[in-house]
């Protein structure tokens, strides 16, 4: 037996597998290529825009100030907590946006009520136009 044959023999029986490989990888290689050479372009700003901010807090203080005046106490201590912590996401937002020094981002439940009014003070101070009469605008309630 010669070396061509071997060569034959041996490409007959790995035929298969190079097909099966090819089948499998050219397509990812093609895709490689083709996102090297067209790159998806940037996403955008990941923050959202300012108007959507400013309307999701007036909104909420809204919501917060008709909390307070709820007479039941029962619901009114859970929610009072989960939308001052919404609130400061929106007021923290509105802060990055406006370049506001703003306090350290806090954990799930929000900064404490004085702070959180400090800030939406600082908010107004910068130009962004808040609610008036609402509580934490106004610090009624700085507990």
């Amino acid at each position: 037996m010669d070396i061509g044959q071997v060569a034959q023999i041996t490409l007959v029986l790995l035929s298969p597998t190079l097909a099966f490989a090819a089948f499998i990888y050219v397509p990812r290689a093609v895709r490689a290529v083709w996102r090297r050479a067209h790159p998806e372009p940037d996403p955008g700003p990941l923050s959202p825009p300012i108007e959507e901010v400013v309307a999701n807090l007036h909104r909420l203080l809204h919501q917060h100030d008709a909390l307070l005046h709820t007479p039941d106490v029962a619901l009114r201590a859970r929610r009072l907590k989960a939308l001052e912590a919404a609130i400061t996401d929106n007021a923290l937002d509105a802060a990055r946006a406006l370049d506001v020094p703003a306090p350290a981002a806090p954990g799930p439940t929000g900064l404490r009520p004085a702070t959180l009014s400090r800030l939406l003070r600082d908010l107004a101070a910068a130009g962004l136009v808040l609610p008036r009469g609402v509580g934490l605008v106004d610090g009624d309630r700085l507990t």
